[in-house]
């Protein structure tokens, strides 16, 4: 009894669980006895497992439909990378019409939607790209006609021609009569028709460039020119401006006649 006195404890008595509580009986602070209860725990076991099983089946039924969830999700979104990919593959083929059809409002939709919209401004930008290709072609084959034209109209010519920019002599075209030969390069008018390293500035023979320059009108001089071999011949020589949008002379046009028989 002594032992039991404002006693608590779980005891097991005949194979059962016990909660022993006690608690003095006291009037007036006299003691006139002891008073103990003993709850079973059995029950409570039962019911801790019963609600430990409950927890265990609700846990794993959870995992089990996480598990399914997550397994339908990657494989739609497996499904829509796929999508992707063959569209994509159509793409890089040059199929520039390849579509993906939207059936949902949610963000693989909307990546549907983002991919639909590059395809088709692709197909704008091939388009236009495809059409500037064929201008610039379609010029590319005009100038050179044209090019191909203006040889053919210099080479008709049975004396010298030529084209001569103003800022440094050189020779820009010419046709074969005039001995210029294309694969030696650049070479200036006077190297070509005179034989010397600087422009003709003597007062016996003016240089047509130079009057061209400074008057802007057509000129006709006479002129001693040496072929390579330094043959000499008398030539009359014409030269006519040619003009920039601005005004200003940038080539002059020169051909010029063999007058020797007359000298």
């Amino acid at each position: 009894v002594k032992q039991l006195l404002e006693y608590e404890d779980i005891v097991e008595v005949n194979d059962k669980w016990l909660h022993i509580v006690s608690a003095p009986i006291t009037y007036k602070y006299k003691k006139y006895g002891l008073l103990i209860l003993g709850t079973s725990l059995d029950t409570h076991y039962e019911i801790i497992a019963k609600n430990t099983y409950t927890t265990l089946l609700i846990s794993l039924t959870i995992l089990i439909i996480g598990v399914s969830i997550s397994f339908l999700f990657s494989r739609r979104i497996t499904k829509s990378l796929e999508k992707l990919r063959q569209a994509t593959d159509k793409i890089i083929g040059g199929d520039y019409e390849a579509n993906i059809e939207i059936n949902s409002n949610d963000e693989v939709g909307k990546l549907y939607k983002s991919f639909n919209n590059m395809s088709a401004n692709l197909k704008v930008s091939i388009s236009q790209l495809n059409k500037e290709v064929g201008e610039r072609k379609l010029a590319e084959e005009n100038i050179t006609r044209q090019n191909e034209f203006l040889k053919n109209i210099i080479e008709s010519f049975s004396h010298p021609f030529y084209v001569i920019n103003v800022s440094d002599y050189t020779v820009e075209i010419a046709n074969s009569a005039s001995g210029f030969n294309n694969e030696t390069g650049k070479i200036t008018c006077h190297a070509l028709t005179h034989q010397k390293q600087k422009p003709c500035l003597s007062p016996e023979e003016q240089c047509p460039l130079e009057i061209v320059k400074k008057t802007k009108k057509s000129v006709i001089v006479e002129h001693i020119h040496y072929n390579k071999d330094g043959n000499k011949s008398y030539m009359e020589v014409h030269g006519h401006p040619v003009f920039d949008s601005e005004g200003k002379v940038v080539q002059m046009i020169e051909y010029s006649f063999d007058i020797t028989e007359r000298k």
